[in-house]
């Protein structure tokens, strides 16, 4: 039997791909909702999400001209008992061990998106622009349904593409010869 769920359960933010989402605190990241990128460049930007009760099969769906160019995943927590060292900065993230997100995994939308009750979690979107993008501001609607096409969340970003692109990156490297 399939579960449809209230949409006034889900919270969401498109939030910078600079910003960890941890689960376990509050997000302070104020929203964000347009950014730029040249051709050829890839563009990052997640959507994070919280629910206030447990919900399993959500579904992400994209609606744009880039579609073919965006890739999904999912942003998981990592295990990290050593965060830094005695004499740190106040500039570190985090002063205890916990759950951190770090790795990305590729969105699996059979199994969709689990909600944890009062944790922040996040979805990983990266727009591979094309070199031949016509230049121009793209909109790009991430949504969160139920398994059954419910809409509960939907977030709009809107990507310039600015009419130019990085040279080729060279090197500086020199490479030395062993033996």
């Amino acid at each position: 039997m399939e579960t449809t769920y209230p949409a006034d359960q889900l919270e969401t933010r498109i939030v910078s791909s600079l910003t960890k989402v941890f689960a376990d605190e509050e997000l302070q990241a104020l929203p964000q909702h347009s950014g730029s990128a040249l051709r050829g460049e890839t563009y990052s930007f997640q959507m994070a999400y919280r629910t206030n009760i447990h919900m399993r099969s959500l579904q992400v769906h994209v609606e744009s001209e880039l579609l073919p160019h965006i890739e999904l995943r999912t942003v998981e927590l990592a295990p990290a008992e050593f965060v830094n060292y005695h004499d740190a900065d106040e500039f570190v993230l985090r002063m205890t061990p916990g759950l951190y997100p770090d790795p990305l995994f590729p969105l699996n939308n059979e199994r969709g998106l689990t909600g944890y009750p009062y944790q922040w979690r996040s979805v990983w979107v990266s727009v591979k622009i094309p070199v031949d993008t016509a230049a121009g501001i793209f909109d790009i609607a991430v949504a969160i349904t139920d398994s059954q096409g419910n809409p509960l969340a939907r977030e709009n970003f809107a990507l310039e593409v600015i009419p130019a692109a990085l040279p080729e990156q060279k090197s500086h490297i020199q490479r030395s010869r062993v033996g």
